[in-house]
């Protein structure tokens, strides 16, 4: 099993902010798969799974992402 984790800071404020392109690469990734995101209030993320890999983005700022990514 494979984790790919985009990062990027939460809230609309920074949607289409250069720092969120994890979130956006991650997004259209997903989309393309026909994914569709879950959040975890335990892991601190949205998520997705397939049988391989699962998608992550964590919902803490690009600074606090280790907790989530851990």
């Amino acid at each position: 099993m494979k984790l790919i984790v985009g990062l990027g800071n939460p809230g609309v404020m920074y949607k289409n902010n250069r720092h969120n392109t994890g979130f956006m690469v991650l997004d259209m990734f997903a989309l393309k798969n026909g994914l569709s995101w879950k959040y975890s209030k335990d892991m601190i993320c949205f998520y997705c799974k397939k049988e391989d890999f699962v998608l992550a983005k964590p919902t803490t700022f690009m600074n606090e992402s280790g907790g989530s990514v851990s």
